[in-house]
């Protein structure tokens, strides 16, 4: 009995040892549990608890290594709910990439607008008949394409494709424009249009389209029409 007493106590300070410190580590991931997500927390929480309440029961249970038990089943738990909180943490960047692209792509779209509005409102100030003209074109032309089945976003390119095609009067000298009276050379001089609006919506380079349009602009489908015939 002598001899048994020290080796029980030291039997049993192995196993509150082990309950004590885990204890000491909930309490410093519990203060600190803001910059943990939740997944994360839960795992933490568990890998700390469970082999505490193992070790627990195992003082009254001898014979049954229940704690190296729970640890091999928090530690799976713990690798499971990692595995799913950087997988939320994809998921949640994958979002805001999309909403910061979709963001950025409004915007532009928004500049895009103001820049085409610009445009046309500068053919208006050299030609008092052209005033209105371009959106009434650009808003035929989108409706026949909703009516022919196009996308939303090919109908946009028509939209802006027809707003600008008269963008070429900007090149025109005022003279020819506004002479009540013109004559061949004036008449030569207005055919060039689609050819300098083709080329000044050129350096738009993200819609190559814009100045394609300006160029068949005035194009007839029997071969009547101009700059190509």
């Amino acid at each position: 009995d002598f001899v048994d007493a020290p080796l029980l106590q030291v039997f049993l300070i192995s196993y509150i040892i082990p309950v004590l410190c885990p204890i000491l580590q909930y309490s410093v991931i519990r203060q600190y549990r803001k910059h943990f997500s939740k997944l994360i927390y839960i795992s933490m929480t568990l890998y700390i608890l469970v082999p505490i309440g193992c070790g627990i029961v195992q003082i009254f249970i001898y014979g049954l290594s229940l704690v190296n038990i729970a640890l091999v089943a928090v530690s799976i738990s713990l690798y499971l709910f990692t595995y799913l909180d950087i997988n939320n943490t994809v998921k949640r960047a994958h979002q805001i990439e999309i909403q910061n692209m979709q963001g950025e792509k409004e915007k532009i779209q928004k500049r895009f607008d103001q820049t085409a509005t610009a445009l046309v409102s500068a053919v208006e100030q050299k030609d008092e008949f052209a005033k209105g003209h371009a959106v009434r074109i650009a808003e035929y032309a989108k409706r026949i394409a909703e009516m022919a089945g196009k996308d939303p976003e090919e109908c946009e390119r028509v939209y802006y494709a027809a707003l600008l095609h008269d963008i070429g009067l900007i090149g025109i000298p005022d003279s020819v424009i506004k002479n009540g009276n013109p004559g061949k050379a004036d008449y030569e001089t207005m055919r060039r249009k689609p050819e300098i609006g083709s080329e000044i919506l050129s350096s738009i380079s993200e819609y190559p389209y814009l100045s394609e349009a300006a160029h068949y602009s005035h194009e007839r489908y029997n071969g009547t029409g101009y700059p190509e015939g």
